[in-house]
This record gives structure tokens, C-alpha cells and sequence, in this order.
């Protein structure tokens, strides 16, 4: 999809791809302007096993932590007072 986008662009105007207004904060980044077949070799979408991982741990690390605080403010009622 990236590279259809990039080469539409291009045929619609040439120079436009080549000529971007870069922000002079992300100069030292990317020093020279890029080819479209060089951005395509650079954007890496794979997912690697630690990558996985880390998704998998912060997913089940938010439920925990939510279902604890639910827990401990539950924990925290008396239950006589609660039925009366």
C-alpha cells in the first residue's frame, strides 16, 4: 500500500516526493532525501517473538492490574452493612 501511495504521488507530481518540507528538527534523521524503492526497504512491519511477547505481557498486565483494583475496592466493604 505504501509503495502504490508513493508511486501515485509521484506520477501525479514528480517533485513532490523528492522535495518534501522536511522540519529542520528531523534533519539530522534523514539527511538526503530518499527513494521511494529505498522508503520501501526501510518500512518493516514484522512482528518478531519478543515482539509478540511484549504485546501479549502489557495486554495482560493491564487486565490484571484492572481486576486487582476492582478486587480491592470490593474487598474493602463490610458485608453486614452491605445487606442491611
Amino acid at each position: 500500500m505504501l509503495q502504490n501511495q508513493l508511486l501515485s504521488q509521484q506520477a501525479e507530481d514528480p517533485w513532490s516526493v523528492n522535495q518534501m518540507d522536511v522540519p529542520w528538527e528531523l534533519s539530522a534523521f534523514a539527511p538526503a532525501p530518499m527513494s521511494i524503492d529505498e522508503m520501501v526497504e526501510a518500512y518493516d512491519t514484522s512482528m518478531d517473538l519478543t515482539t509478540i511477547f511484549m504485546f501479549l505481557s502489557v495486554g495482560m498486565g493491564t487486565v490484571l492490574a484492572a481486576t486487582a483494583v476492582q478486587i480491592g475496592y470490593i474487598t474493602r466493604f463490610n458485608p453486614k452493612k452491605v445487606m442491611l
